[in-house]
């Protein structure tokens, strides 16, 4: 069992058995602080109503085609931008992905300035080649994983499209920073990626 309150870190209990009967089991709470971010854009402005998701050792963020795939513990910024992270009783970092741009920021930076930059997201296109024959409608698939904080938080996102007539395909919400390309090909037994490709992509470009 995990017991939360505001303003406490989270205490869990230990593991419980079938056979046990009635249990008793005192959970003792520990103060903890409450940690206050501010979500800004490239003119220092508040970027309002985005979600802010957070991860940890214990809870890392998985996005697929811009939807969280588990139950994160996210909020939304308000009218100044802030937002708001309760003690996780863990290091954790913190991760946006918003149709305006792509943020992330440690729990450390957050106590050194709550301030958090928007960037920008990158785009990445190419054209798909096979046997000299443009690749029509294979589909094509954008991967990064970002580790911050020695770990303490960890997001997986994943984009996938399909390649045009021309075997072109055009991604315009790649996170700034390495990523890799490549073609999915079905199999009887699940999917598997040919031809993998690492880039380096900067914001805005």
């Amino acid at each position: 069992l995990r017991v939360e309150a505001p303003g406490y870190e989270p205490s869990e209990s230990r593991p419980f058995v079938d056979d046990e009967g009635d249990v008793t089991y005192d959970f003792k709470l520990v103060a903890g602080k409450t940690i206050v971010g501010r979500l800004i854009d490239e003119q220092s402005k508040p970027v309002v109503d985005a979600e802010v998701f957070v991860s940890s050792r214990s809870s890392n963020v998985s996005m697929q085609n811009g939807k969280s795939m588990f139950a994160t513990v996210s909020m939304k910024t308000v009218e100044d931008g802030r937002f708001w992270v309760r003690p996780q009783g863990e290091p954790f970092a913190v991760f946006v992905f918003d149709r305006r741009g792509y943020a992330e920021a440690t729990e450390e930076q957050l106590e050194k300035s709550p301030d958090v930059a928007l960037q920008p997201w990158a785009a990445v296109e190419g054209q798909i080649v096979i046997g000299g024959k443009a690749g029509a409608g294979q589909t094509v698939v954008l991967e990064a994983d970002r580790i911050l904080g020695r770990a303490a938080g960890r997001a997986f996102y994943n984009l996938k499209t399909t390649a045009d007539e021309e075997g072109r395909f055009r991604f315009l919400q790649a996170p700034p920073g390495e990523v890799v390309v490549s073609r999915e090909l079905a199999l009887e037994k699940g999917f598997t990626a040919l031809r993998r490709k690492v880039y380096r992509v900067l914001a805005g470009q």
